[in-house]
C-alpha cells in the first residue's frame, strides 16, 4: 500500500510534466509562428474555403475585391488574389496569368507566381489605381490627344464612332498601336475596359493593364 507522501510525490512529478510539455507545445507554436509565410503552405488546397480560412489566419481581412475574386497584401508590392468561389472565378485567373504574361511588363501587372493545379490564387505586382482624371491624363501623355473616360472605353472596344480615333492613334502614337497590337495576337478581351482595368506602376509612373481575367 502506497504511503500518502509517496502519493503526493507522483503527483508533483505528474503536473510538472504536464507544465514541461505544455511549455514545448507552447514554445513550438511560437517558434512557427514567427516563420514567415510561404506560398508552399498553400500548395495542394484545392477547396476554395479551406484556402481562405488559412489566408484570413494568416493575413487578416483583404484589402480588396469583387464578387468572386479577394486580394491581400503580400511581400514588397505585391498582392495575393484569391478566387474564394472557384469554378469561374479560378478561370479568370488562369486568364489574368495567361494575359499577363502574353501583353508583357510594358502593358500589363507582372504575375510572379500561381497555383499551377487549380488556379485559385496568383500572386502579381501590385500597382496603385487610378482616378479617372489619372486614367484621362496617363492616356493624353501617351497617346498624345485628350479622351474622356467613356472614350477611352470605346476606343479599345473598337466602336464605329471611334474608328477614325483609332486609325489616327495607331500611325501616330507607338505606345498605342504596341497595346493595340497586342491585345489582338494574345486574343485579350478589351470590349469593357474601365477605370479599374487601368493602374500605375508606383516604380515608374507607367499605365499598365490589371484585372486581365478576360
Amino acid at each position: 500500500m502506497k504511503s500518502k507522501s509517496s502519493s503526493i510525490f507522483i503527483h508533483m512529478k505528474s503536473s510538472l510534466l504536464e507544465q514541461y510539455v505544455g511549455m514545448l507545445v507552447e514554445s513550438e507554436l511560437t517558434e512557427l509562428a514567427r516563420e514567415p509565410f510561404s506560398l508552399d503552405s498553400l500548395k495542394g488546397i484545392n477547396n476554395p474555403k479551406q484556402l481562405m480560412k488559412v489566408l484570413g489566419q494568416q493575413f487578416g481581412p483583404p484589402i480588396g475585391g469583387g464578387v468572386a475574386r479577394v486580394a491581400y497584401a503580400y511581400g514588397n508590392n505585391q498582392v495575393l488574389k484569391v478566387a474564394y468561389a472557384g469554378g469561374d472565378a479560378a478561370e479568370h485567373n488562369k486568364k489574368e496569368v495567361k494575359n499577363a504574361a502574353c501583353l508583357g511588363k510594358q502593358y500589363a501587372i507582372q504575375v510572379y507566381d500561381w497555383d499551377k493545379e487549380n488556379f485559385l490564387w496568383i500572386v502579381e505586382e501590385r500597382v496603385q489605381k487610378t482616378t479617372i482624371e489619372q486614367l484621362e491624363t496617363k492616356f493624353q501623355e501617351l497617346a498624345g490627344i485628350p479622351l474622356d473616360i467613356e472614350q477611352i472605353r470605346d476606343l479599345f472596344a473598337r466602336s464605329p464612332d471611334m474608328q477614325n480615333v483609332h486609325q489616327h492613334l495607331y500611325g501616330k502614337s507607338k505606345w498605342y498601336s504596341g497595346l493595340a497590337d497586342k491585345l489582338k495576337s494574345c486574343n485579350a478581351g478589351a470590349e469593357d475596359f474601365h477605370q479599374n482595368n487601368w493602374g500605375i506602376r508606383q516604380s515608374t509612373g507607367e499605365l499598365v493593364l490589371l484585372d486581365l481575367g478576360f
